[in-house]
């Protein structure tokens, strides 16, 4: 998503410390949709709308809210400074504490929505951050992710001239056919090509800023080390440890998502695709939905009942109240 008054706040953006670029980015797009409708930019919103600007974030924790309601408040210091601004004061600092306290989220974010998805992925900087995610999205993880450790460059060409269908082999249970998005193998490929990792999203102040990767065939890969281990497929840590970065407070802010929330993401997403088409979801919806993905069952009712637990028409129109035109009753993060 492009910001609103791109120029004006990538200007901005530069004036910061790199290690903050990556939250103001994600706050600025966050506040797009807002600025859009208000048909002005954020440094000309009045206080209650700074407010309502701060409550959309939905940031879970106070220290998270202040650093945002702090980032704001610095951003239109600077439009002032600049001259940009259609008045000389900022209605930022007339804003309590108290005020913003009634900002935070109190409720819990189990999972993120296709847009959230997609604005995670123009985010990130590196193809294998990227690739994680929408495997995981889309379906593809197994027993301690092992069908997306396994994956190697061989198996995404040989989708792409399978109609898409991706061959992954799960630690536990052997191998499986999925169907994923063109979109999905083009960012493997990005993966598997890539010869170097940005450290930090790309804003690093280290003196090496990328870490050179492994010459192997896999499409999730360690760092290079010039010895036998470079041949060796990477470890689940490597994800587990990317989607901590990706979803801490620093960044993304979704302290309760985690590999399997993200895959069961996927599966929400299939079932609100059916719900706004039939307004309701019945077992075959259920079951198509888990055939479609491919997913490993013994007994098929026992996975619907299962599947109901995280994915039934009740969350569905929390996490997708605004697609649906329905007001959403629950805040989360």
């Amino acid at each position: 998503m492009e910001l609103y008054n791109d120029t004006v706040k990538k200007k901005f953006i530069e004036q910061v410390k790199k290690e903050e670029q990556p939250q103001l980015l994600s706050i600025f797009r966050k506040g797009a949709e807002l600025e859009e409708y208000l048909k002005k930019d954020i440094y000309d919103f009045n206080s209650k709308e700074i407010l309502e600007f701060l409550t959309l974030l939905n940031r879970s924790t106070l220290s998270s809210i202040m650093s945002c309601w702090s980032h704001i408040t610095r951003y239109i210091d600077w439009a002032i400074y600049q001259n940009i601004t259609r008045g000389t004061t900022n209605l930022s600092r007339d804003l309590t504490i108290d005020d913003v306290k009634n900002c935070v989220d109190e409720g819990k974010k189990l999972y993120i929505t296709l847009n959230e998805l997609k604005e995670i992925l123009n985010t990130l900087v590196n193809p294998r951050d990227r690739a994680m995610l929408i495997l995981l999205f889309e379906g593809v993880q197994g027993f301690k992710c092992s069908e997306i450790l396994n994956l190697e460059k061989s198996d995404i060409e040989k989708a792409l001239q399978n109609d898409n269908i991706l061959t992954v082999t799960d630690d536990k249970h052997g191998q499986r056919d999925i169907k994923v998005s063109d979109e999905c193998l083009k960012i493997c490929l990005e993966a598997a090509n890539e010869p170097v990792y940005q450290k930090k999203n790309g804003y690093s102040e280290a003196f090496n800023k990328e870490t050179i990767l492994a010459d192997n065939n896999f499409v999730i890969r360690n760092r290079r080390t010039n010895s036998d281990k470079d041949q060796e497929r990477s470890s689940f840590f490597v994800i587990i440890n990317t989607m901590r970065y990706i979803f801490s407070p620093e960044f993304f802010d979704y302290p309760y998502v985690n590999p399997t929330r993200i895959n069961r993401s996927g599966v929400l997403y299939e079932g609100f695709k059916v719900y706004k088409e039939k307004g309701k979801l019945e077992t075959e919806d259920y079951i198509n939905i888990i055939q479609k993905r491919s997913e490993r069952y013994e007994d098929i009712h026992k996975k619907v009942y299962k599947v109901k637990e995280y994915m039934n028409e009740e969350e569905i129109k929390k996490y997708y109240a605004k697609e649906l035109g329905i007001e959403g009753t629950i805040r989360m993060r």
